[in-house]
């Protein structure tokens, strides 16, 4: 591969004044210009200076323009606006044909045919350009109750949006980047000239469609003593309630995706509760097992066939000992403190800092030397329902299984980690495993034990503690695979 070119430029405003009283709508137009552009070679080194060896030669250059902008309308309503123009360069493109020949076979001729790809060479050129826009806007309700009322306010948030994409069909002829053969059964078969290019080519297939979202919060201000500054708290009643679904302007049939409606509540501590569920406007065609062009209230009135639900309960705690609360509290609060590390060579802050910041976001990855005990319990319940459309009954299916993982401190420097559960459907314990760790200062030794299951293994390591030291390890394994062969 030689050479490989890459260019890019920042994105600018071309219609942007330097000093405007007043903004117009056309100076937020913004654009941005990338090329990348490549030259592959796949040969043996003894033909690489060989006559027509650069007649293999893949090569490509790739221009993309995106051109966005954003404006307002009446105040309230956001538009967005993207045009994406991508165009390639190529200095070959294919030719297929299906050809008769005939063979011999011990003195007999019989006919066949096969497919022939010929490689035109020749300067060749590929656009290829979308468009999408988006409207979108929030409405904000809101219920005030007595002062006497333990609630002090519901508020309600309502997020509508809506989107469309546009992308021609590229196989139409007057592009001239799709062409056609026959085969032996009379088929006319498409292909792309491009077919196989470093970049590609235009799609086949026009696409246009509408999204429509409308997005839902719902929360509740409550008195609370503990707030000693406000004197309120806020319960999320209703998480990100989604409807949504899509009309699709390319269809022949069908244009009307089912209505999908998703949503989560974590109005109780330590619990969350998620749930989907699908509405389909047209009719089920018993016969042939598939959706019907026909709409559902034709049928019989109903505005929707209801299809399938998904209820989805979690609840987790965690149990540790009070100093070790005390003491995972201490830690966190000093990670996050901006004053620590003080002072030091700056290379080594931050080190330090992307280590603390390793640690905050991936807790897992690291033990916690300081808590005694823990032990953290998760219990998930999942029920599904779908409507059979031929008996018309509801069928659900539930699934509800307990995990548990935890560790033990056996000494200031052994600890035992250990993570199991129990599969209420199947009645038997789910993956299980066993770590015995050891605090080696700057090191740290584990062993890890799968007792059974189809991933029955172990694997000893030692390794540095450091996340920026952490390819300096040594591993001794038996994987299960091992059991296999």
């Amino acid at each position: 591969t030689l050479p490989d070119l890459s260019i890019s430029a920042n994105r600018w405003f071309p219609f942007k004044k330097e000093e405007s009283n007043k903004k117009r709508w056309y100076e937020d137009i913004s654009l941005g210009y990338s090329l990348t552009a490549t030259n592959q070679l796949d040969t043996y080194d003894s033909l690489l200076f060989k006559p027509g060896a650069l007649k293999r030669l893949r090569n490509g250059v790739q221009h993309a323009i995106p051109i966005s902008s954003t404006f307002k309308i009446l105040k309230y309503i956001s538009v967005s606006n993207s045009v994406s123009l991508t165009e390639n360069w190529y200095l070959q493109s294919i030719s297929k044909q299906w050809l008769k020949t005939k063979y011999n076979v011990k003195g007999q001729i019989r006919d066949t045919a096969y497919l022939a790809i010929d490689t035109i060479h020749g300067f060749k050129a590929a656009h290829d350009f979308s468009y999408s826009t988006s409207l979108n806007t929030t409405l904000y309700g809101r219920i005030n109750f007595k002062k006497t009322s333990a609630i002090k306010a519901i508020r309600h948030v309502f997020s509508p949006s809506v989107s469309y994409n546009y992308k021609p069909d590229f196989s139409d002829p007057k592009w001239g980047y799709f062409k056609s053969y026959v085969d032996t059964a009379g088929m006319k078969q498409l292909y792309s000239i491009f077919e196989g290019a470093t970049y590609g080519g235009p799609s086949a297939s026009k696409a246009g469609s509408i999204s429509i979202n409308l997005r839902n919060n719902l929360e509740m201000k409550v008195r609370s003593k503990k707030d000693t500054v406000t004197g309120d708290r806020n319960i999320k009643i209703m998480d990100q309630l989604n409807i949504s679904t899509i009309y699709n302007l390319a269809a022949d049939a069908l244009r009307w995706s089912p209505i999908v409606v998703t949503g989560n509540t974590p109005i109780l501590k330590n619990t969350n509760i998620n749930f989907s569920a699908t509405w389909d406007p047209y009719s089920w065609d018993v016969r042939n097992s598939r959706r019907s062009n026909i709409y559902q209230w034709d049928l019989d009135r109903k505005l929707l066939r209801f299809e399938n639900s998904n209820w989805s309960f979690g609840l987790s705690h965690t149990f540790t000992s009070r100093s070790g609360k005390k003491k995972v509290a201490a830690t966190t609060a000093a990670l996050k403190d901006p004053n620590n590390p003080a002072g030091g060579p700056a290379d080594a802050n931050k080190a330090l800092e992307a280590e603390k910041k390793d640690i905050l976001e991936n807790p897992q990855n690291y033990l916690n030397w300081n808590n005694p005990w823990s032990l953290t319990m998760n219990y998930t319940f999942n029920m599904t329902t779908v409507k059979n459309p031929v008996t018309k009954k509801l069928e659900n299916s539930i699934i509800q299984s307990v995990m548990f993982n935890g560790d033990i401190s056996v000494t200031p420097k052994w600890k035992v980690t250990f993570t199991s559960g129990y599969d209420f459907k199947s009645h038997q314990l789910s993956y299980t495993s066993f770590t015995i760790n050891r605090d080696l200062h700057c090191f740290e030794m584990s062993f890890n034990w799968i007792p059974f299951g189809y991933i029955k293994s172990w694997d000893f390591t030692i390794k540095a503690k450091s996340s920026l030291l952490q390819d300096l390890k040594i591993t001794k394994r038996k994987d299960f695979r091992d059991n296999l062969y």
